[in-house]
């Protein structure tokens, strides 16, 4: 499975047992098992944060369920952040804490990371941001 783009998808907190249920269902049938284990999310104060490690199709049907569903609050392309390193959020960062998320997101920038983001990354945040993972990219 290819994954090009990561999206940070934001939807309310669903209270309601029916609504909750029907949701679920649409994700079963479009998702096998809904592929929890590749679904990064975390219900922070009143919205649920949803990093999908799924294909772009995959992401966008997710997105169109929620949408459906009324529950979707926004969603925005976090590609470039991760791959950069640039600072995330403190939301973000609670998310990434959980040791099967952070796999997750390091297995996206091995898969996705280039020389030119590595030296876009020294370019705007200095050589002294360079991660491992940066250097490996480098002398590949």
């Amino acid at each position: 499975m290819c994954i090009d783009n990561l999206y940070l998808i934001r939807t309310k907190v669903v209270q309601d047992e029916p609504l909750e249920f029907k949701i679920m269902k649409s994700l079963e049938a479009t998702f096998p098992k809904y592929k929890k284990s590749k679904v990064a999310t975390i219900e922070i104060e009143d919205q649920e944060l949803f990093i999908p490690f799924l294909t772009e199709d995959e992401t966008k049907h997710l997105i169109k369920i929620f949408k459906s569903q009324g529950i979707l609050i926004g969603f925005e392309n976090i590609s470039h952040h991760i791959l950069m390193g640039e600072p995330l959020d403190s939301k973000l960062s609670k998310l990434f804490s959980i040791e099967e998320f952070d796999l997750l997101r390091q297995k996206y920038i091995a898969a996705n990371l280039t020389v030119d983001i590595v030296l876009d990354k020294i370019s705007s945040m200095g050589i002294d941001s360079l991660t491992d993972i940066d250097y490996k990219i480098l002398n590949s």
